[in-house]
């Protein structure tokens, strides 16, 4: 298995982007983007975890770190490209787009909800979805509500709280 999903192989990715790039619409190519980035977020959270760990004292970390988070913008700016390219919101470009896909998708923000915020994956992955929608797009489709309910565990008071 590879980070991507759970795929026999390469020609099993190579087949869902296939499946991706048939979609009519760009705001179901996206939605696709998404739910494959937000994948990979959660298979790979505990290695991003160890990297952003040691990343303060190892050089070595801190150079991994770096790494991946150039080929994560490059591999996601192509496919934004790709996918969405001629959709994008007028003024946008696809560098600009992203590098805001890359933020919005970055590990750091995914560990940040999921884990100190306790919001659940299904929560991350339509909230993202519907900030991509309207920041790349410029649509705002109907997201179901994703009302951030905080699992038990949260390592975070809200101000609400006392």
């Amino acid at each position: 298995m590879d980070i991507t999903g759970p795929h026999d192989s390469a020609a099993d990715d190579d087949k869902w982007w296939d499946m991706v790039a048939r979609l009519p619409e760009a705001s179901e190519r996206l939605d696709k983007m998404v739910e494959y980035s937000c994948r990979i977020l959660a298979r790979t959270r505990p290695i991003h975890a160890i990297i952003r760990g040691a990343a303060d004292n190892e050089a070595f970390a801190a150079d991994l770190g770096r790494r991946l988070l150039t080929e994560r913008l490059t591999n996601q700016t192509e496919r934004i490209g790709r996918q969405l390219g001629d959709t994008l919101r007028p003024g946008l470009s696809v560098i600009d787009a992203g590098q805001r896909y890359c933020a919005l998708t970055s590990p750091e923000l995914y560990h940040l909800l999921t884990v100190e915020l306790a919001w659940t994956p299904e929560q991350h992955r339509h909230w993202v979805t519907h900030l991509l929608q309207t920041e790349l797009l410029g649509t705002e489709r109907d997201v179901p509500a994703t009302k951030p309910r905080r699992r038990s565990g949260s390592k975070v008071r809200s101000h609400t709280e006392s």
